[in-house]
């Protein structure tokens, strides 16, 4: 009999402490170094954003998680780094530093997936030989081509010079691992980093290409719509699989949010419900499986997703952001010529241009560097266009708000790495079957905090191998009602199935396999949920199922499924044959 250990999906996030713990003391730190504060526009926009995803984030949840945290800190660092943008000479050093390192990790992941692709190192995913650093191919390409903007910037705008040749081989490097890594938003994000820069560089230049302004207006809009519908069909064309699971993705999701839509379901909650929009009801199971993505934790398009969980509002203030941005961003930046902010325009445009098709804003790296083009263009319209502050008392409030600010952000991150820690020891204690050792820490855990949704699942399934069937339904029960986590039915299921309620067993295995149709464990579960109860035709009807579905990608825990399934259906064909 195969136990299902819960996979650490719930392991101690270490990079994102890192990052929380590194925004609090550079908010600290930095709140020092700034003697005037320069407060425009953009800068109450993003302001306004930031508290009301917060406030409507713990409405929502009732509890301050670390990936809210994580935002809350990285977005006002990055307010605080475009204050710091605006002093002429420290803000010079600054960018200059700062455009260095964005060069510097861009070679880094270059490198890094030069080295992958001639076997020197690891893929971090199993169906991909190419991921640089990151889990997955995808946002490591679009990283690569938010950063690669910079470069290009400097190569097209600056005059040529001995020091140019390293940033011609990153290019050149660079361009050589993008079709490695099949992303296909990646490319056309680059695309258009790119037309932008050429754009911004001859539009007032004397060149052939200043023909091509003066044709109609009809060929300016009409040329690259043509251009671009091209393009789609052929990227549609070499994976339209992908292409229409992500349209009917989208399309569930927008039906879905009906009763939310206004505000949103707030910051980090959208994980499982995606799957929960995509069952259609009335449906047979085996129409689940035609476009279905199942247990996904983005809705490939980041603004979907800002709209799922902060609903019409919080993307209307999302998208005022954005707008105010670029408009002044482009209108400054061609006054002034500055490479720099042609880059950053040029990395927005990428990493905006990718978000309808991705999730670039989910992933920690790209979300830095997009808030690092942000505060570059925040710096300079602040600087032209905003009210100054530079009065003692005004300054030392400031420092005030963000030191009280800062220690309290430590001291959630401080609560939260505590746990995660004894979550994440207990986790591994489950795995290797510890189960006392497991439910203590877990019980740790929960006198620490109590609201911590990331204790209950692990918890439950502890409960659960300790025999503790009741106290684990309860602890599974709360973790179902904000994770719809296929894995989390699974074991609620077995545990009502312990129990002997075999119709509340049903329903959750039956609502895990709604959220993974094309998944065989829950099957397997349900299908010996059925034979412990005696009903025998059911039992069989789900082994069918089993057995007769393909196997994706081969591995011993299946092969033993289908070998259990298949002695269970031979001993109720012999059972059925001895009783005639």
């Amino acid at each position: 009999m195969i136990e299902f250990a819960l996979v650490p999906n719930y392991l101690i996030s270490a990079k994102n402490i890192y990052f929380i713990f590194s925004g609090g003391i550079f908010l600290i730190v930095s709140s020092f170094y700034i003697k005037r504060l320069s407060v425009g526009l953009l800068d109450i926009y993003i302001l306004i954003f930031v508290c009301y995803v917060a406030t409507n984030s713990i409405l929502k949840s009732d509890q301050l998680t670390e990936f809210l945290i994580l935002f809350l800190t990285s977005s006002l660092s990055f307010l605080v780094i475009a204050q710091l943008f605006r002093h002429s000479y420290s803000g010079s050093k600054l960018k200059s530093v700062a455009i260095l390192t964005v060069i510097v990790s861009l070679s880094y992941q270059v490198i890094y997936g030069q080295l992958q692709l001639l076997g020197y190192l690891k893929s971090h995913h199993i169906l991909f030989s190419i991921t640089g650093s990151f889990a997955n191919p995808g946002p490591y390409a679009i990283f690569l081509v938010s950063a690669l903007s910079y470069v290009m910037a400097d190569l097209i705008f600056k005059n040529p010079g001995r020091y140019k040749w390293p940033l011609w081989i990153v290019l050149v490097l660079s361009i050589g691992v993008l079709p490695a890594t099949k992303s296909r938003s990646a490319w056309m994000a680059l695309t258009i980093a790119a037309l932008f820069l050429f754009y911004s560089y001859f539009r007032k230049q004397s060149s052939p290409f200043a023909l091509v302004r003066k044709l109609k207006s009809i060929w300016k809009i009409g040329l690259p719509i043509i251009v671009s519908i091209l393009i789609s069909l052929g990227l549609y064309l070499l994976k339209p699989d992908s292409v229409s699971g992500r349209i009917y993705l989208w399309e569930r999701a927008l039906k879905g949010s009906s009763e939310f839509r206004y505000t949103g379901l707030g910051y980090g909650n959208l994980e499982g419900r995606i799957a929960l929009f995509q069952i259609i009801e009335g449906k047979s199971e085996r129409e689940y499986d035609k476009n279905q993505s199942g247990f996904v934790q983005y809705a490939f398009n980041d603004y979907l997703q800002i709209f799922l969980e902060n609903g019409i509002f919080g993307l209307l203030i999302f998208l005022l952001i954005l707008i105010t941005l670029i408009k002044k961003g482009a209108k400054v930046s061609l006054h002034s010529r500055d490479p720099i902010l042609f880059g950053a325009l040029g990395s927005l445009l990428s990493i905006l241009f990718s978000a309808f098709f991705s999730y670039p804003f989910e992933v920690i790296p790209i979300w830095v560097l997009f808030l690092f083009g942000v505060s570059l263009i925040n710096g300079e319209i602040g600087d032209r266009d905003s009210y100054t502050i530079k009065s003692v008392t005004g300054i030392n409030i400031f420092r005030a708000l963000i030191c009280l600010l800062s220690f309290f952000v430590l001291y959630l991150n401080e609560n939260i790495f505590r746990c995660k820690s004894l979550v994440a020891k207990a986790d591994t204690y489950l795995m290797a079957g510890e189960v006392k050792q497991a439910i203590t820490l877990y019980k740790e855990a929960m006198d620490i905090n109590p609201a911590m949704l990331d204790i209950l699942p692990g918890y439950g399934k502890a409960l659960f191998l300790d025999q503790r069937y009741a106290e684990s339904v309860t602890f599974l029960k709360k973790a179902s009602k904000k994770r719809m986590d296929p894995v989390v039915y699974c074991n609620l299921g077995d545990s009502y199935s312990r129990l002997g309620l075999y119709d509340e067993a049903e329903k959750c295995y039956r609502f895990s396999i709604s959220l993974t149709p094309k998944k065989i464990y829950p099957r397997y579960l349900l299908a010996k949920m059925y034979f412990a109860k005696g009903d025998s035709a059911n039992t069989i009807k789900e082994i069918k199922w089993v057995l007769n579905s393909p196997t994706i990608r081969f591995s011993p825990a299946e092969s033993q499924i289908r070998l259990e399934l298949q002695s269970i259906a031979d001993e109720i064909l012999r059972k059925t044959s001895n009783g005639k």
